[in-house]
């Protein structure tokens, strides 16, 4: 009885987000918005909704130097050092909602995007399985600002001849 109860309730979550899925393409957008949506659909791991996040979270995309965009999401690391003292590098603030669409966005191009996987299996490789991901975001964030300021989509980097 419960799980026919579940089943049912998760039929009627996924018909509600296609509606809502629905409602959003309909609504009306400018020829601007339109390209830049193309544009961050173009690279391989970010979908529909990390487009539409972004666009609407996030309108300093191509109008800002990566750092400060990096900085602004809440993905540049800090330093907490006075005079002799370094300490750890840390993460704090920005905005979470963004933060968070582009982590899943950052895992699934270091799944399906050649040059993500290859950056990301190579800072493992390295020893550094945490802060492997977050690089993958931070450089997906500015391959994103860089494809909205020069309106160019993406192209796989070719492979080397040899």
């Amino acid at each position: 009885m419960i799980k026919r109860s579940l089943k049912a309730h998760i039929r009627w979550l996924d018909k509600e987000i296609g509606n809502v899925e629905t409602a959003i393409e309909k609504q009306p957008k400018t020829a601007e918005m339109q390209e830049t949506h193309a544009l961050l659909t173009s690279v391989p791991g970010v979908g529909n909704l990390t487009a539409w996040h972004l666009e609407a979270f996030l309108p300093e995309l191509g109008r800002c130097a990566h750092q400060s965009l990096a900085a602004l999401v809440g993905g540049a690391p800090f330093n907490h050092d006075s005079g002799k003292h370094q300490g750890e590098r840390f993460m704090q603030g920005g905005r979470a909602r963004v933060r968070r669409v582009l982590y899943m966005a950052a895992l699934s191009a270091a799944r399906c995007n050649e040059d993500m996987k290859t950056f990301y299996e190579r800072l493992r490789a390295a020893g550094k399985p945490i802060k492997a991901l977050i690089a993958v975001l931070r450089k997906l964030l500015s391959i994103l600002n860089s494809l909205v300021q020069r309106r160019s989509p993406w192209q796989e980097n070719p492979a080397p001849t040899t």
